[in-house]
């Protein structure tokens, strides 16, 4: 597979994986660390928080997928793909590993988003989509930028709410 149709597999990765967090955490939520973060948010809250952490990379997604191919728009494809394989190992993997079982979100964490996101990673590099310092500023500011769009995004959500 190619790193253009792989850019394009994000879209129906990032909308399933949020679609299962949305279905399970209801169920899940008495679960949590009741002193985190996320348990403390009302649903409504976390409800807007979820559509919106969908439709803005999927919107950025869609952006850099179309028209001309431009270094910047592969930069951001690898860029979005680093906060969602970062979302796979925190706070998915160990918050499933703290529980002993299931974790909303961690199924298409590991089975969706870990291939895919990884994939674009590995052959977007093989593709030499992106110089060696901007592959390496994407993945940094890739890892950085996952609390940094949750934390954004409850704010903008209880703003809104």
């Amino acid at each position: 597979m190619c790193f253009d149709h792989l850019k394009l597999a994000l879209l129906p990765a990032i909308t399933a994986h949020n679609i299962e967090e949305w279905i399970a955490i209801p169920y899940f939520r008495g679960e949590l660390d009741p002193e985190s973060s996320f348990a403390a948010q009302p649903w409504h809250v976390i409800e807007l928080s979820l559509l919106l952490v969908t439709v803005v990379p999927v919107a950025i997604v869609i952006w850099a997928s179309t028209g001309k191919q431009r270094r910047s728009k592969d930069w951001t494809i690898c860029w979005i793909a680093t906060i969602f394989l970062t979302n796979v190992f925190a706070p998915h993997i160990p918050s499933s590993i703290y529980t002993w079982g299931y974790t909303p979100g961690v199924a298409t964490a590991l089975i969706v988003l870990l291939p895919i996101c990884a994939s674009i990673l590995r052959i977007g590099w093989r593709e030499h989509r992106l110089t060696m310092s901007q592959y390496s500023s994407a993945l940094i500011l890739g890892v950085v930028s996952l609390p940094l769009a949750i934390a954004t995004t409850f704010g903008i959500a209880r703003v809104l709410t």
